[in-house]
């Protein structure tokens, strides 16, 4: 497994890409930057690959700003409300990226650190590859050194696994997840068999799981409706009858990012 160089880093480092593949024809490409998955391309139950994650060709689209796409996030992912830490009656003042929050690690979460990659031999022979990243005491206010690990496997069968680890020099929380965006429609083939009507069937599912019903008597826009649509079909996995609806939550939070959007 031999990287390809993806870019460089305005303080001169180079950013590698790897590529795991199998014999099926499927790939994942990974970057030692915030060990972003760039992309998936797996086939549909016809045998069409397609890449069904979300993610940029370049590195510069990656530093400009994004949500997250295919990264590790953390120390904590999630939201740590006023960025304060309680941890055995002291309290520690996290970097706060989000308002007064923070979000997913902070202002230079494990997103933006650059990992260390070394490919792994498998009994199995399926293409895997662990990235590790050794994140210092106080580093965006968390106590303590935490060496972590992140190995990602792509089996002959397609399947796609996150296994992490990490060791700590003290108590400190921890919780970390892989951020991809699943672009489902794509290999669903929506776009490509009825480009036109995509939005307006968005828009429909939106309505079927009830987005208006949700938030009341409030006008919600159409941007909401659609957003809301593409949450839905995300968490469709490709042959799950059963997907996980859309609750409450959800659509509220939708709600909240595009009144933020259109103001």
């Amino acid at each position: 497994m031999t990287p390809l160089s993806f870019g460089t880093l305005p303080s001169g480092k180079t950013i590698d890409a790897y590529t795991l593949a199998n014999d099926a024809g499927a790939s994942l490409q990974v970057l030692t930057y915030g060990g972003i998955v760039t992309s998936l391309r797996v086939p549909d139950r016809q045998g069409r690959l397609d890449d069904i994650v979300l993610g940029f060709n370049d590195l510069e689209a990656y530093l400009e700003g994004h949500p997250y796409f295919g990264a590790i996030t953390g120390r904590i992912a999630g939201r740590v409300s006023g960025g304060r830490l309680s941890l055995e009656g002291r309290t520690f003042a996290l970097a706060r990226n989000e308002g007064d929050n923070h979000l997913h690690g902070g202002r230079r979460g494990l997103d933006k650190r650059v990992w260390t990659a070394q490919p792994l031999a498998r009994p199995d022979g399926a293409a895997s590859l662990r990235i590790s990243y050794l994140s210092p005491d106080c580093e965006d206010g968390y106590p303590g050194s935490v060496d972590i690990a992140v190995t990602y496997t792509l089996t002959a069968t397609n399947e796609f696994i996150v296994e992490t680890e990490a060791a700590a020099d003290r108590l400190t929380p921890l919780s970390l997840t892989h951020h991809s965006y699943f672009n489902l429609p794509a290999a669903l083939g929506w776009r490509d068999t009825d480009p036109q009507g995509f939005p307006d069937r968005l828009a429909s599912l939106a309505g079927d799981i009830g987005l208006r019903a949700t938030l009341g008597a409030t006008p919600v826009p159409d941007t909401a409706l659609a957003e809301l649509a593409r949450e839905a079909v995300v968490n469709r996995r490709l042959m799950d009858p059963n997907p996980r609806p859309i609750t409450e939550v959800d659509a509220i939070e939708i709600y909240r990012r595009t009144l933020q959007t259109d103001a």
